[in-house]
């Protein structure tokens, strides 16, 4: 089933062989922890000097400004934490393709598809931006919402090159996935 939470109670994950293809997808960024961590520090220092200096010289509106200000960089600092936690883990075995995602809020969800019927697209949501679509017998999963565009078309080229090769691989019996594995499986939360 697509989209199943999950809940952090299993020890390991099921005994796959090495996929055909893994990615992780991650939202760009740059910098560090560290180093926005020290331009939020600096900045809140900025805000607060203005801030005193205000208040000395009794200008209220400028003090409430200064407030915003620090208000606003302690926001935006704790907002980009948490973008950094989304992920999406792509896998594909002969068998078998599962798609991992982590939300904001670091809650995971797996979905799992059968392979050989998966089939991927680029096309346009309704405000005209490209979307990456994986789907099969009728249901389908947006993925790598946060790359860019070229990221996506490089992904989705990828993608299809290792869903044509994934008969190749059942046929010779590389790296099937085992019989009887749940639709979802709970897989450890590394929080």
């Amino acid at each position: 089933m697509p989209g199943v939470p999950v809940d952090g109670s299993a020890a390991a994950e099921p005994p796959f062989d090495a996929p055909l293809f893994d990615a992780l997808l991650t939202p760009n960024a740059s910098g560090t922890r560290h180093g926005r961590l020290i331009l939020a520090a600096v900045l809140t220092a900025y805000a607060a000097i203005v801030l005193v200096v205000w208040l000395a010289l009794r200008f209220w509106p400028a003090a409430l400004h200064a407030l915003l200000v620090g208000g606003f960089i302690v926001w935006s600092v704790y907002g980009d934490a948490r973008r950094r936690r989304e992920r999406e883990r792509i896998r594909v075995w002969p068998g078998t393709t599962r798609i991992e995602r982590t939300d904001r809020a670091g809650r995971t969800t797996v979905s799992e598809w059968q392979t050989a019927w998966l089939r991927v697209a680029i096309d346009r949501d309704p405000h005209g931006h490209p979307r990456l679509r994986v789907g099969s017998h009728g249901r389908f999963a947006v993925i790598g919402g946060f790359l860019t565009e070229d990221e996506r078309a490089d992904l989705a080229n990828a993608l299809r090159a290792a869903l044509a090769t994934a008969p190749l691989a059942a046929i010779a019996g590389t790296s099937p996935a085992p019989a009887g594995v749940p639709a979802a499986v709970a897989l450890p939360c590394g929080r």
